[in-house]
């Protein structure tokens, strides 16, 4: 298991404030330390960029073309179709284990590209779905989802998975898992 970050002192900061400028504080309080985690175990320089697609921010390794991170607000449950020939090989299979998982869940809203990568079919399809349901349930809920690459993984593969959510009503109490991946 990889070591979670420490999400309590944001939680009290959200608590303080109006759900609209949760992603503004979340991006300035926690993507760095997702950044600076991130570069501590890439082999390759990392040209990392935020990306906003669909309402949620993507946080980009442009070099080594992976997801490091999305977050964003839930706006309910997103009812539109999924976009099945931009989802059609990408990314690259990483054996018949894995899905094309959607980090931000298309449930949410959130699109295909830079927001898929190589999730292990049994993860996708159940326990992480359990807090992506909870996001699409909680409208104005802050969700979150990290990805981890160990030392030396330079691949599409992320090692573990983080998925939060600071729910609406009481974001000072964050839901957080980990999941190997």
């Amino acid at each position: 298991m990889i070591a979670p970050l420490d999400y309590k002192p944001i939680a009290a900061t959200l608590a303080a404030t109006a759900p609209v400028q949760w992603p503004h504080l979340f991006g300035k309080q926690i993507v760095p330390k997702w950044c600076a985690a991130y570069r501590s175990v890439t082999t390759k320089p990392s040209q990392i960029v935020d990306v906003t697609l669909d309402g949620f921010v993507n946080v980009f390794d442009i070099n080594s073309q992976r997801l490091i991170g999305v977050y964003g607000l839930s706006q309910g449950k997103h009812t539109g179709a999924r976009p099945a020939s931009r989802m059609a090989g990408h990314p690259q299979s990483a054996g018949s284990d894995y899905h094309r998982g959607h980090a931000m869940a298309h449930t949410l809203g959130g699109g295909t590209d830079i927001n898929l990568f190589s999730q292990r079919g049994k993860l996708n399809i159940g326990e992480f779905r359990r807090l992506e349901r909870a996001a699409v349930a909680d409208r104005n809920s802050l969700y979150f989802v990290r990805l981890t690459y160990l030392k030396g993984n330079n691949g599409q593969l992320p090692d573990w998975i983080e998925q939060g959510l600071f729910p609406s009503a009481d974001p000072s109490n964050p839901q957080t898992r980990q999941f190997r991946n």
